[in-house]
């Protein structure tokens, strides 16, 4: 992906603070990272992003948004430009548990939890 977002963005201050709390063991730290995030907050912004930050972005157990890793990968390549190549790099450098890395030769979908 080429395009990097500008510093000033909201996703980009959100995205950040979860690089500075997965980046460190320390509970402590996590804490401090998450609540200076959330001081620089609107009031009615604080709960949704708590939400996200409690891996919980939607509000019910069974709500489900129904976009699975090839229809999110497909709207990665056709919002960035990405080849199928530099996403699956992009991927291979954050990995993320729900998603897989995508396959050069097909799209994939995520192991099916029984």
């Amino acid at each position: 992906m080429t395009a990097t977002p500008a510093a000033s963005t909201g996703f980009a201050a959100f995205a950040a603070t979860a690089d500075a709390v997965a980046g460190t063991p320390s509970k402590l730290r996590k804490r401090d990272a998450l609540a200076a995030y959330l001081r620089r907050l609107p009031d009615e912004d604080v709960p949704r992003a708590a939400t996200f930050f409690a891996g919980r972005p939607l509000a019910g157990m069974a709500d489900r948004l129904g976009l699975g890793w090839v229809q999110l990968s497909a709207a990665l390549q056709a919002a960035s430009g990405a080849r199928d190549e530099e996403l699956r790099a992009a991927y291979l450098r954050h990995p993320t548990p729900a998603m897989p890395p995508p396959s050069s030769s097909r799209p994939t979908r995520p192991p099916s939890h029984r």
